[in-house]
């Protein structure tokens, strides 16, 4: 049956009676803990069982869903195995995508640091590709070739292997057009400041392209060439249909503008979506006084009642309700930025401080969740950029968060 989770997720207990829940389906495990004891004695069985890891790297590579449910232990038993056998696919196989699978770590790995070097990961990617090569290499389906590559790619890019990553993208690129590894490319050239090949990638209709291209035009001091190649992609945040990713981008590009000292371009147009939206990111990062946080909250106002559906604008306007200690405002207008745009990790942290401020405790831990929930470590775009809530960057939070579960379970402390 299933379990229903703070209204958010869904944790099953298949019929194979592996339980896979949480912190509030502690009071389901009390209920019979001895079927609970013997899943996790089959899981571990299964865990300590080659026959059952080499049974899994039967199916063909393609069509790997990413997500949650290989613990970290089973992460580092399959990197320790791939290093003990250089020449074993499966298990070389398994170090790689096992660790694509991890949300995150636990709160204990996370405490006593059990990474492996990135060297090593990037050692266990080599010795993966040449083993399929040389294996696999004459019989092996473009998707499943491509597959592998992708994940690959995903793992060169939570080793900020950046300059290694967009080498390899480029000679992927080079038999296979795929527009996925083509933004992987222009991502992994801008974060390598590779500005001019980012620039070289960008195609007339692919926005992503365009946007990194602008970022590195930028970059470069080419300002009226950046906003150029950036308006296409802004002009969308008046689609209902494409606001939500254009929103995204212009909160970014904006972002950039703002911490370059650029003055509002006047492509965007004073009385425009987009030159309301540079005013209003500014008065509340830049300027912040309590004038200035008032009319940020009356330009958010003037764009959501044309635009009701931009996520970033609720999270300006959250913010400049934060600054000015009106929490329970704040809470709504970052709820809002929820419901457009769950996927985003800063939208639910924010809205965990909100809750702090009012002595929410479990209202905060759920929020906090979220965000850590949806800040995967390979989660390579808004992490690593200061933009998402990472754990590496984010570590004093953690405590927080331990903290609130313990208030939210009642002041059990377990």
């Amino acid at each position: 049956r299933d379990y229903k989770v703070t209204g958010v997720q869904t944790c099953a207990l298949p019929i194979c009676g592996i339980y896979n829940g949480g912190l509030f389906n502690a009071e389901n495990v009390k209920k019979n803990p001895a079927v609970m004891k013997k899943a996790i004695e089959t899981v571990q069985n299964y865990m300590d069982n080659y026959d059952y890891i080499e049974f899994l790297s039967e199916p063909v590579i393609g069509n790997i869903i990413y997500g949650p449910g290989i613990t970290f232990d089973t992460v580092m038993t399959a990197m320790d195995k791939a290093i003990e056998n250089p020449d074993d696919f499966v298990w070389n196989f398994y170090a790689v995508y096992f660790m694509n699978t991890q949300h995150r770590p636990s709160a204990r790995d996370f405490e006593y640091d059990y990474y492996y070097p990135e060297e090593t990961i990037v050692k266990i990617c080599e010795q993966l590709e040449s083993i399929f090569d040389r294996e696999y290499g004459d019989t092996a389906s473009d998707e499943s070739i491509l597959e592998l590559k992708k994940m690959i790619i995903r793992t060169y890019m939570f080793t900020l292997k950046t300059d290694k990553c967009a080498d390899y993208c480029i000679e992927t690129l080079k038999k296979y057009d795929d527009s996925s590894i083509k933004h992987d490319t222009a991502y992994a050239l801008y974060t390598a400041k590779r500005y001019e090949e980012c620039m070289n990638l960008a195609t007339e209709g692919d926005y992503t392209l365009e946007y990194y291209a602008a970022l590195s035009a930028l970059e470069l001091g080419k300002t009226g060439e950046s906003v150029e190649l950036f308006m296409p992609a802004a002009q969308r945040i008046k689609d209902k249909d494409a606001a939500v990713y254009a929103d995204e981008m212009v909160y970014s590009y904006i972002t950039a503008l703002a911490d370059a000292g650029i003055d509002e371009p006047e492509e965007f147009g004073s009385d425009d979506i987009l030159g309301l939206y540079y005013k209003a990111y500014t008065n509340v990062y830049k300027e912040t006084s309590e004038e200035a946080l008032e009319e940020a909250i009356s330009l958010a106002d003037r764009i959501l009642g044309k635009y009701d559906n931009l996520a970033y604008i609720y999270y300006i306007k959250g913010i400049a309700y934060f600054e000015q200690d009106k929490y329970e405002e704040a809470v709504q207008a970052y709820e809002k930025a929820v419901e457009y745009n769950p996927a985003d990790a800063m939208f639910w942290f924010a809205l965990g401080d909100a809750y702090s401020r009012l002595d929410n405790s479990e209202a905060a831990y759920n929020a906090y969740s979220m965000s850590d929930m949806l800040s995967p470590w390979y989660d390579y775009y808004s992490d690593y950029e200061g933009v998402g809530v990472h754990m590496y960057t984010y570590k004093e939070h953690e405590l927080i968060n331990i903290q609130l579960s313990h208030e939210a379970d009642n002041g059990e402390g377990e």
